[in-house]
């Protein structure tokens, strides 16, 4: 049973480090404050070191622990802090012994209960805003305010704070998803309208502009349509989304 729960581990954290879909996230401590984020840090370590990590992972000693290992879908949920600008790994909440991990995977790295996160060359995203956007499987993707902080090995060389909403003066609203779907729906509603129809796909690109659209289960007239919708929607002006401060085109499936 051992065996089968270490092996259905191993597999399920190596498809979530291929997808990098996280049902949980990380925490990071900063100070006195303590944050969540979603990307993985231990996801970026070579690929023989992050396989021995994954062996060495045991969350079998009771229910509960293999519960909670579990439902993070990786298999491990990192507790990680930053102190004189530096990250470290500093435990992993589902565990009852990680210093016992840490020791026999980062020999060279750990010291005082810590590991240093020297092959850590990347960002951390820590949210400062509301939610601003999901997923298709209803994951977070992005806040309407967030801090990027960015490492070189395992050093933070520089935090930037971003919006990533632009209100502007005569634009519609993107602040939610399904009122801005209900809002296309209304204008696509206000045209003439092919009959063998599912669904539509509109884009929205990073100027706040409708500059594609698609259909699901149309016929051949798809360009026709295409370009009568397109001439219909040109002149409306959307809010900007950005996605990490970088301005985003969108696509909104509308049935």
């Amino acid at each position: 049973m051992k065996k089968f729960i270490l092996a259905f581990l191993f597999i399920t954290a190596l498809a979530y480090r291929t997808n990098a879909s996280p049902q949980m996230g990380e925490f990071l401590i900063i100070g006195k404050d303590t944050f969540e984020f979603h990307n993985d840090p231990l996801a970026d370590l070579d690929e023989d070191t992050y396989g021995s990590f994954l062996k060495s992972i045991e969350c079998t000693k009771d229910y509960k622990e293999i519960s909670r290992c579990l439902y993070t879908v990786k298999g491990y949920q990192g507790v990680w802090k930053i102190q004189d600008s530096t990250l470290y790994l500093v435990d992993l909440s589902a565990y009852s012994n990680p210093r016992k991990i840490f020791k026999k995977v980062f020999p060279d790295k750990y010291k005082n209960g810590e590991v240093l996160a020297d092959w850590f060359t990347s960002q951390i995203l820590i949210p400062r805003g509301d939610i601003l956007r999901y997923n298709d499987f209803g994951e977070v993707t992005s806040y309407l305010k967030e801090e990027l902080m960015y490492f070189k090995s395992g050093q933070l060389i520089n935090r930037v704070l971003v919006d990533n909403y632009v209100d502007l003066d005569n634009g519609i609203s993107r602040l939610d998803q399904e009122k801005l779907r209900d809002t296309l729906k209304v204008m696509i509603k206000s045209f003439d309208r092919p009959k063998i129809v599912a669904g539509y796909y509109i884009t929205i690109n990073s100027d706040g502009k409708i500059s594609d659209i698609d259909f699901y289960g149309l016929f051949s007239d798809n360009k026709l349509w295409q370009d009568y919708f397109k001439e219909k929607m040109k002149d409306y002006q959307f809010d900007i989304i950005k996605e990490k401060g970088v301005p985003c085109k969108e696509t909104i499936f509308i049935e």
